[in-house]
């Protein structure tokens, strides 16, 4: 897996990349008390391949580099999501109307 940020760059939005194909795009904001994974967008042949668990992984490292808790949403909606955060050690701090939010402190 490889990130490309190119058109995405002031979005702070990333292409991932298997090989030579786009697979998907993950977003990261970098806030002064934390780090926001905003969006992971895998096409549904790569889904279920460990892909998810890199980027997060990658987050949590990048989190931890920066020293700042990591926090992500998803939508209710999606529970394969919740549980592989939660297999990744993502504790749930909040759940609204639609979404769960849900943090890691490196």
């Amino acid at each position: 897996m490889n990130l490309q940020n190119k058109a995405f760059n002031e979005g702070g939005m990333n292409i991932i990349w298997s090989d030579d194909e786009r697979i998907g795009v993950v977003g990261w904001q970098d806030f002064p008390d934390h780090l926001l994974l905003k969006e992971v967008f895998l096409l549904p042949e790569h889904q279920n391949k460990g892909i998810g668990r890199q980027i997060v992984t990658l987050s949590q490292e990048r989190a931890k580099v920066l020293n700042k808790p990591l926090y992500l949403q998803t939508l209710k909606a999606n529970l394969g999501a919740k549980r592989l955060y939660e297999r990744c050690g993502l504790k749930l701090v909040e759940a609204t109307e639609t979404h769960w939010k849900m943090a890691w402190i490196g």
